[in-house]
C-alpha cells in the first residue's frame, strides 16, 4: 500500500484527515508475523473502509456536507434581489459573500451570532408566497454580523452546489438548498440589521414544487426565529424538511449528474460511510 494524502493545513478537515491517514499506517505497520489471512482479509475491509471515509471527507471539504450552524438571521435561498438604496442583490453579496469568505470565517461567525443570541431581535410574519422578516440589534458590532451573514448565506444559496451548503446535516437546510432556485430573496440594510422579503418564483408551474418552495421557506424563518431566541440548543437540533418536498425536483439532482465527485459523495452518503 503507498500512502499519500495531500490537504491544505489550514482546512477544518486537516485534524480528521491527519487521523485518517495515521490509522491507515498502523493497520500497514502491523509485523509481518501477524498477518495471517484471516488478518490480511480484516485489514483489507479496514482499509477499504478508512480510505473511502477520507475520500468523503475531501469531497465534503469541496462541498460543505457537514454540520454545523448556518443559515439563520433571515439568510436564505434566492435568484432574486433588492434593488435601490439600502438593498442588496444577490449578485452583489456574491461579491461579499462566499467568493471573500472561507467556510471557516463563515461559521466563526455564525457562532459568534448564536453565542450573542440574546442580542438580537427578531420578527417575522407569513405571506402567501413566503416570509417577510425583520432581524436587528442594539449592539452595532451584532448588527454588522447579521448584515454580513445574511450576505454571505444569499451567495452561498445562489452558487449552490459549486460551493456547497451550510449545515447540510439538518434536513430542512439541505431541502433549502435544493430547491433555492425556487426561492427569490430580497434584502435591505438598515442601520440595526436587516429587513428580508423571500418569496416563491413567480416562474414556478408544478403544484407540489410551489407548495414545497413555500413551505421550506416558512419553516426556515420559524427555525431561524428558534436560533435567535434560544442559540445553542436549537442550534443543535435538526429540523424534517416538508413531506411534500418528497416528489418535487431538486436543483442539486443536475448537478450531481454531471459532476463524479458529487456523485461518489452521494454513493457514499447511500452506503452510510
Amino acid at each position: 500500500y503507498s500512502v499519500n494524502i495531500v490537504f491544505d493545513e489550514s482546512s477544518m478537515f486537516a485534524h480528521k484527515l491527519t487521523k485518517a491517514k495515521e490509522s491507515i499506517e498502523q493497520i500497514i505497520s502491523i509485523p509481518t508475523k501477524m498477518k495471517t489471512n484471516k488478518y490480511k482479509s480484516l485489514q483489507h475491509q479496514l482499509l477499504s473502509i478508512l480510505l473511502l471515509s477520507t475520500l468523503s471527507s475531501c469531497a465534503n471539504a469541496r462541498y460543505g456536507y457537514h454540520g454545523g450552524g448556518g443559515g439563520w438571521a433571515g439568510g436564505g435561498s434566492g435568484n432574486g434581489g433588492g434593488q435601490g438604496m439600502g438593498q442588496t442583490s444577490t449578485s452583489a453579496a456574491m461579491n461579499h459573500g462566499s467568493g471573500t469568505h472561507s467556510r471557516r470565517e463563515m461559521m466563526q461567525l455564525i457562532h459568534r451570532l448564536i453565542d450573542s443570541h440574546d442580542d438580537v431581535t427578531r420578527y417575522y410574519n407569513e405571506t402567501d408566497v413566503g416570509i417577510e422578516s425583520y432581524t436587528f440589534s442594539d449592539d452595532p458590532d451584532v448588527a454588522a454580523w447579521i448584515q454580513e451573514h445574511v450576505s454571505q448565506m444569499t451567495a452561498l444559496m445562489t452558487s449552490y452546489p459549486e460551493n456547497g451548503g451550510i449545515r447540510m446535516r439538518d434536513p430542512l437546510f439541505k431541502a433549502a438548498f435544493d430547491f433555492s432556485n425556487f426561492h427569490e430573496m430580497s434584502v435591505t440594510n438598515t442601520t440595526d440589521g436587516v429587513r428580508v422579503v423571500q418569496n416563491l418564483v413567480a416562474e414556478v408551474d408544478d403544484t407540489n414544487t410551489k407548495a414545497c418552495a413555500i413551505s421550506i421557506i416558512k419553516e426556515h424563518a420559524a427555525v431561524v426565529s428558534k436560533f435567535a431566541a434560544h442559540g445553542r440548543s436549537e442550534m443543535r437540533k435538526n429540523h424534517e424538511a416538508p413531506t411534500i418536498c418528497k416528489n418535487a425536483p431538486r436543483k442539486v439532482v443536475a448537478a450531481a449528474a454531471a459532476d463524479p465527485i458529487l456523485r461518489l459523495r452521494l454513493g457514499l452518503r447511500r452506503l452510510k460511510l
